[in-house]
């Protein structure tokens, strides 16, 4: 399974990687701070999954979902952020995402979920 990952913060990117690596069958096949140069490279990278933040510099990854469900209309979008907030919630998954996820308590949910759908997808 291919996973992108989009997020401002080094630290979390670094992290996400790090969880990723350890997932068999995933490979993370890009690392990106904002939302425009992900989409930049979405179409060419064709991930399975995206994990994306909410605050993004530039473009917000909730403007992105509908550009990334374009260029990537099979992939899955998990939004993964600090701002759990039910507006966030509600116009994310309207806009494509399979999930909603808070940092702050769900990197073990977000490692599950990735296991899960890795286990599940065709070789």
């Amino acid at each position: 399974m291919r996973v992108l990952v989009v997020d401002d913060s080094l630290v979390i990117r670094d992290r996400l990687v790090a969880m990723l690596t350890g997932v068999p069958d995933v490979g993370v096949v890009g690392v990106f701070g904002s939302a425009d140069a992900a989409l930049g490279a979405i179409s060419t990278l064709l991930p399975d999954l995206v994990i994306l933040d909410v605050r993004l510099p530039g473009r917000s990854g909730i403007q992105a979902l509908p550009e990334i469900r374009s260029l990537a209309p099979d992939a899955e979008v998990f939004v993964f952020t600090n701002f759990p907030f039910e507006r966030y919630r509600s116009r994310c998954l309207d806009a494509g995402a399979s999930r909603f996820l808070d940092k702050s308590k769900d990197f073990l949910e977000l490692c599950r979920l990735v296991e899960e759908r890795a286990a599940s997808a065709p070789p």
